[in-house]
């Protein structure tokens, strides 16, 4: 029983991106498209989860489009 409630106490704390890596990852995502790129640069966790997409070509591409594609919608247009 003590487990549990310690399970659902730290469950009640901690993120749900930060319990699953699915969840994780699509939130890294997101932030990788809406963040500027100077995001990516430093020493942090979400520095380098950044980094990592931008690590990729085809990754770096789909940010452009999403951004190019919703830059009106973000406040993004010029």
């Amino acid at each position: 029983v003590e487990e549990l409630l310690n399970d659902q106490v730290l469950a009640n704390r901690v993120p749900e991106e930060a319990r699953n890596v699915v969840e994780d990852v699509a939130e890294s995502f997101t932030t990788f498209v809406v963040e500027p790129a100077s995001a990516q640069d430093g020493d942090t966790v979400i520095s380098q989860k950044l980094a990592f997409f931008a690590g990729y070509p085809e990754y770096e591409a789909i940010r452009e489009r999403l951004r190019a594609e919703f830059a009106e919608e973000l406040g993004w247009a010029e």
